[in-house]
């Protein structure tokens, strides 16, 4: 894994790791083939649909470790400067996109309103859904925020992060919080192995075999009860002791799942002359942002009904995913031609 995953460093700056593109351009497949299973089909069956089970039980939590990995360069900046960094990067474009998604999704609630009223309800639905359309980039910033302070403490760093995790469990989960709870481990999984890759190399093979043999057990029994979008992280109203076993037990899925998908893909599907994978990999966060409004519009003007399971599955959603996958990045690189629209929708990162 080291020499796969190492940075090499080239005039001054820090160079592109052509493997963590690989890796992100499959996982934003991933989230693009399963966003299709589940906003093409009309008929709510996407649930019991095997494949869209197993790419949600791990493809979430493989971002948010390469984001953790990656933030590793980047922790030792001052505070301020992080913070802003952080801001400019994935705040903006939340609140910036989120006017579109916004008026997408409930121009029919608003479009029956006087304009006082929709401007009022509009404004309230904005806040309201703020968390929830683009939230990887909500509970990125926020992860990346309190790693920043709690890496800055003399005290055991992994401690800290470890008794925050633990009372971030007894907050209850509006404003998205959930999804912050979710992905926190996962953000450290990526950030601690940056940081003590050395030191874990003596325990690789023993955990990626372990982890290959769990996996498969635990997607035996993985079902939609055990989806964030299921069943939230707070133990309010909820029996303690089944809560707690659904949170392990998702917690254990996304942990093997990261860890034998990873190590099978660097064996067996690493092709880095596929340049299409890679690109993904860079435009992965303008695919994001923009396969979600693609989808919500198919959605409302091409439902598919009455598709054989497999042909929906492997031929269709597919299908569709490669194109909604392409015309993003399309857009994407249009968006990243104007400086000033860049930097407001995608953080100038394109």
């Amino acid at each position: 894994m080291r020499s796969i995953i190492r940075s090499r460093k080239n005039k001054g700056y820090m160079a592109r790791n052509v493997f963590i593109d690989y890796l992100k351009g499959i996982a934003i497949f991933l989230v693009v083939w399963g966003h299709g299973i589940q906003y093409l089909d009309k008929e709510n069956n996407f649930y019991n649909n095997w494949l869209f089970l197993f790419i949600y039980s791990f493809h979430m939590p493989l971002f948010m470790c390469i984001s953790g990995y990656l933030f590793a360069y980047s922790a030792k900046k001052r505070f301020y400067e992080l913070f802003k960094s952080k801001m400019k990067q994935l705040i903006i474009p939340v609140l910036c996109w989120g006017v579109f998604f916004t008026l997408l999704v409930h121009h029919k609630q608003l479009e029956k309103l006087s304009l006082i009223g929709m401007l009022n309800n509009y404004f309230l639905l904005y806040l309201n859904d703020l968390p929830y359309h683009l939230w990887f980039l909500w509970s990125l910033f926020i992860i990346s925020i309190i790693v920043s302070l709690l890496s800055t403490w003399r005290y055991n760093p992994l401690l800290l992060n470890g008794i925050f995790f633990l009372l971030l469990l007894c907050i209850p989960d509006y404003f998205g919080f959930s999804y912050v709870k979710f992905m926190y481990p996962f953000f450290l999984m990526g950030y601690i192995f940056n940081l003590n890759s050395c030191k874990l190399q003596k325990f690789k093979k023993n955990v990626v075999l372990a982890s290959s043999i769990i996996f498969p057990i635990c997607l035996l029994f993985w079902t939609k009860t055990d989806l964030i979008y299921v069943t939230k992280m707070s133990f309010y109203d909820a029996p303690f002791q089944s809560h707690l076993a659904i949170i392990y037990f998702r917690f254990l899925t996304g942990f093997t799942g990261v860890i034998a998908c990873v190590n099978f893909i660097r064996k067996f599907l690493y092709f880095p002359n596929v340049k299409f994978i890679t690109t993904m990999g860079v435009y992965s966060l303008g695919i994001y942002i923009l396969q979600t409004l693609l989808y919500v519009v198919i959605s409302k003007y091409s439902p598919v009904r009455g598709v054989n399971e497999y042909i929906y599955t492997f031929i269709f959603t597919s299908l569709v995913s490669v194109l909604v996958i392409i015309i993003s990045i399309s857009i994407t690189k249009c968006i990243g031609k104007i400086s000033s629209l860049s930097k407001l929708l995608f953080g100038g990162r394109y």
